[in-house]
This record gives C-alpha cells, structure tokens and sequence, in this order.
C-alpha cells in the first residue's frame, strides 16, 4: 500500500477536482452536490464557482448503481 495514500483525496497536493466523476449529481442552484464535494474535512459553505460546497456529492439518482470514479496517477 501506498503510504501517502491518505493524502491523495485530502492532503496537501490532492487529486485534482477533474479527475473526479460521478454517475450522476444532484442538481441545485446554491449548492455543489459534484463528486469533489465528497472529499474528506470539507468545510460547508465555501463558494465554488458560483455555488457554495454542499460537503458531500449527492447523486440525481436513488439506486445501488451510482457512484464516484477517482483518477489517479500514480
């Protein structure tokens, strides 16, 4: 195991919001429900953009067959 594992969603040089997708998010017009909100010690209310982060991803659907695909590099 990769021991700087722990910092590739939330450490100090994480995975860039790009190489994160989801199956399908919510949509809103105050909150970021994408997949990058379902990093680790997000803080709620930052403004991304133009909406403020949700702290979590939240999918459009409600079924087992949604989830978030990260791309790492290593």
């Amino acid at each position: 195991m990769c021991p700087t594992l722990e910092y590739l969603v939330s450490g100090p040089v994480p995975v860039p919001d790009g190489d994160m997708t989801a199956t399908s998010v919510a949509a809103s017009e105050i909150w970021d429900y994408g997949p990058a909100q379902a990093r680790l010690n997000q803080k709620i209310g930052v403004l991304v953009g133009t909406k403020e982060s949700a702290d979590r991803w939240c999918p459009a659907k409600d079924d087992i067959n949604q989830h978030i695909q990260v791309h790492v590099n290593i």
